[in-house]
């Protein structure tokens, strides 16, 4: 029985472990003093620390200053220009204004 529960912590310890090292924000101290709270503390520890990790892997990326509203980087369209045959329409309403 004994034998059970120090697997299932070992192996709780393991997945926090691996979840903490996968962490794409986190620095190195951040992730060293995680990995030494889920061994230091095994089963609260790997619990907290896999809750903290699972939470910041769902957390959606802020949209850099290149990227246009939809996530698309519009730095190729950034310097278009508009031909003034562009302007124009078959009905004759169409119109460009600089």
């Amino acid at each position: 029985m004994e034998y059970a529960l120090l697997l299932i912590a070992a192996s709780m310890n393991i997945v926090a472990s691996v979840a903490v090292l996968r962490l794409p924000d986190a620095s190195v101290a951040q992730r060293f003093f995680m990995l030494a709270f889920v061994w230091l503390v095994p089963v609260l520890g790997a619990i907290i620390c896999g809750a903290f990790s699972r939470a910041q892997a769902r957390q959606p990326k802020p949209i850099s200053q290149s990227d246009g509203p939809i996530g698309f980087d519009s730095g190729e369209f950034a310097n278009a220009s508009v031909d003034s045959s562009d302007c124009s329409s078959s009905d004759g309403g169409g119109s460009c204004s600089d």
